[in-house]
């Protein structure tokens, strides 16, 4: 347990294995090794511990069978079971860390930060020196914008434990995620130094030197990365990445021989799999990227269809096989044949809607309505259970919006259920995502009053009013400027001199979201700015709200404001809240976003700290901007 707390996980499996052959009943070290080799990626290994945990259920704790459960996959919704238990053995045990710390963890991988972050501070007040704790309340905080208070966290946990790895390594990755990369690599290189075998470190230091623009660097601590990797699995991943890196810097050959590498290991990769298509998509072979994922669909679709997963993981794959953009034709069987053997009302639903989706793909309307006529309520306590979501997570309802001419699924009605069993449970973020929707299918009906008013009251300006420009070659695009970002305008040039090609960001959907991708002929390793005016009748206090598809910096009035790096996808909606002052008159705002392959885009909204849109508000085009801009005196 102790190396576990370590994130010393070679050194927890030695441990283990002693304990096991010690006592060849104990349960709970089969049950620690299940995670520990889960966690490493290893499969087989975590089987076979998962099997001994089984043999000998009985004399684990009523945790310890809940969390054999989950690991199981006998259940594949359990999480809001699993939380009311650990609440029900609080109320019995209210001092029991590591039933809270357990609850805690939960609560934040779900992220719901608010509800982790009271656990956690119960924790701390109960035992002071808990030092992963600390360790992942600086993460929360780091997950919510906050690097401030996530730094702090974590120089708590480094004072508590100076000789171990794991507080600068987290150090290092938060600086990271804060576009500190000069101090990430210093943290990052101490915790090597404290533990050579910690691959964390070297993998973390591969994202440093590439957004450094030092290909050789990256490349020497992937080697890092491979050589101490401790399983196939996670070596694998290290393939992966130093394949990307490699396209990243246009040396695509020799990507594609690390791919084979990484197939070597793991042949039936679904990344892998991604990424060749999307590297044969940046080169114009689309053919290539489509045949790529077509054998990938037809590999896989036989043990789908006779439902060899859990639920899950079999949702996983169909969105999966909707990104690579499999034919509708090929794609419906298979999830019809899900549908009809789905005994749960809830992912049938889910499954309903997806095979609406296809058959509006096909111009096939009275198919489609037939399953959208099928909605219940259900299904919105379905959607209930998402983990915080985006753009990104909504983008299939979006379409399904645009998609639909009859517009049946998207009345007022359903979608004011939704709007008002989010605003029950808490949920700002599908609230915001419904009240989209419903601005869309205003639109849709002819109501572009409705749609005016609704992005009025969310405090989003319409696509159409963004000018943006790019796409710009992305080496080490989140440090390198491609504009003159302090002095921006329509009329200026870009920093060698050139002229710039402002376009307006209109992608053909109100959705709130400016889908730099569909407006763009490039989205691979790309670099895109938006440019827009904020009109104020007077001085205000507001909150700039970010959520973008990745990584991003933010300029108001000239003056950098914000910064945040991740190169994992889209964050959460309302994700990045940056406090401002709004003076009298044009207010500029200016935003950067690099991507890696993939979606790329941004919401953008400016609200008061409750998340509401003010009246008196307007997004003005740049160039219709007629007043000289009010500044801060």
């Amino acid at each position: 347990m102790e190396n576990i707390d370590k994130f010393l996980q070679p050194e927890a499996i030695k441990c283990l294995e002693k304990a096991i052959k010690l006592d060849s009943n104990f349960a709970e070290a089969y049950l620690r090794m299940a995670m520990v080799k889960n966690d490493v990626g290893d499969y087989k290994g975590f089987a076979a511990a998962l099997e001994g945990a089984k043999n000998a259920a009985g004399k684990l704790s009523k945790i310890g069978q809940i969390q054999l459960k989950r690991l199981s996959g006998e259940s594949d919704k359990d999480s809001e079971e699993f939380i009311a238990v650990l609440e029900e053995l609080l109320h019995y045990s209210p001092y029991d860390i590591e039933i809270r710390y357990q609850l805690a963890n939960l609560l934040l991988g779900l992220k719901r930060y608010d509800r982790s972050l009271e656990e956690y501070e119960h924790i701390l007040d109960i035992d002071p020196g808990k030092k992963l704790a600390y360790n992942q309340i600086g993460y929360l905080y780091a997950y919510r914008g906050d690097f401030t208070n996530a730094l702090k966290y974590l120089q708590e946990y480094h004072r508590l434990v100076p000789d171990e790895p794991n507080p600068y390594d987290s150090m290092g990755e938060i600086l990271l995620m804060a576009g500190r990369f000069t101090e990430a690599e210093e943290q990052l290189k101490i915790a090597l130094e404290k533990q050579p075998d910690f691959y964390l470190s070297a993998m973390r230091l591969v994202a440093v030197y590439s957004e450094l623009g030092d290909i050789n660097k990256a490349l020497e601590y992937s080697d890092y990365w491979i050589k101490k990797a401790p399983t196939p699995a996670i070596k694998n991943s290290a393939y992966l990445d130093r394949a990307i890196l490699l396209w990243r810097y246009d040396r695509i050959a020799e990507a594609k021989k690390t791919l084979e590498l990484a197939e070597e290991l793991q042949p039936n990769s679904v990344r892998l799999t991604r990424i060749l298509g999307e590297i044969y998509n940046s080169v114009g072979d689309e053919e290539s990227a489509n045949n790529v994922h077509l054998a990938y669909f037809e590999k896989n679709k036989k043990h789908l269809i006779k439902k060899e997963n859990k639920t899950n993981k079999t949702r996983n794959y169909i969105f999966n096989f909707l990104e690579m953009n499999i034919p509708p034709e090929k794609l419906i069987p298979v999830v019809e044949s899900l549908y009809e053997k789905e005994k749960d009302n809830f992912f049938k639903s889910d499954y309903r809607h997806l095979i609406g989706l296809l058959h509006l793909r096909q111009k096939e309307y009275k198919k489609a309505q037939t399953y959208f006529d099928l909605m219940d309520d259900r299904f919105v306590d379905l959607i209930m259970e998402i983990p915080r979501i985006g753009w990104k997570g909504w983008k299939y309802v979006f379409e399904i919006i645009k998609l639909n001419p009859e517009i049946q699924l998207t009345n007022n009605d359903y979608l004011d259920d939704i709007i008002k069993k989010a605003k029950k449970v808490n949920r700002q973020d599908i609230e915001i995502l419904s009240r989209f929707s419903k601005a869309l299918a205003q639109e849709k009906n002819g109501s572009g009053d409705g749609l005016l008013a609704e992005y009025k009251n969310l405090g989003s300006s319409l696509e159409d009013n963004w000018r943006v420009v790019g796409p710009f070659k992305n080496h080490n695009g989140f440090v390198k400027s491609f504009v003159r970002e302090e002095s921006v305008d329509l009329s200026s040039p870009d920093v060698h001199g050139n002229a710039l090609n402002w376009r307006s960001a209109a992608d053909g959907v109100h959705d709130g979201y400016v889908n730099l991708r569909s407006i763009f002929d490039r989205s691979s390793w790309v670099v895109g700015y938006g440019l827009v005016y904020v009109k104020s009748p007077e001085k205000r206090v507001v909150q700039i709200r970010l959520s973008t598809d990745e990584s991003c910096k933010l300029w108001f009035n000239d003056d950098l404001v914000w910064q945040s790096y991740h190169n994992k996808g889209e964050s959460p909606l309302d994700n990045d809240i940056v406090s401002v002052v709004l003076h009298p008159g044009f207010n500029k705002l200016l935003l950067k976003v690099t991507n890696s392959f993939g979606d790329w885009g941004y919401n953008l909204r400016i609200t008061d700290e409750k998340g509401n849109g003010f009246s008196d508000l307007e997004f003005v085009p740049p160039e219709n901007v007629t007043a000289t801009i009010s500044m801060p005196e």
